[in-house]
């Protein structure tokens, strides 16, 4: 008898496709800003209601996307893209932890 108990998982293709440079750029920075300010606005939202909480772990996440933008970006001013595209692919994979 197998007893072992599945954790529900779930995968979502956040992002699938082929794009322009112009186009690339926009949907990249779009979701590291939306990430990084959902992270600053979540340590503002418990700093306020605990203003001694230690918020080490949000500022590290920030700073990780911070860096993984900037990093972003000098990519993206190195390719000089004439009539190529540019491939993106996004998968966001959810498990339930208890």
């Amino acid at each position: 008898m197998n007893t072992e108990v599945k954790t529900p998982t779930t995968t979502l293709q956040l992002v699938k496709g082929k794009f322009n440079k112009t186009e690339a750029s926009h949907v990249v920075t779009t979701l590291l800003q939306h990430k990084i300010n959902f992270h600053k606005v979540q340590k503002w939202q418990l700093w306020e209601a605990n203003n001694k909480l230690d918020c080490r772990d949000i500022d590290n996440r920030v700073n990780e996307l911070e860096l993984d933008l900037e990093n972003f970006e000098e990519f993206m001013k190195q390719i000089e893209v004439t009539g190529c595209s540019i491939k993106i692919e996004g998968k966001l994979k959810i498990t339930i932890e208890e």
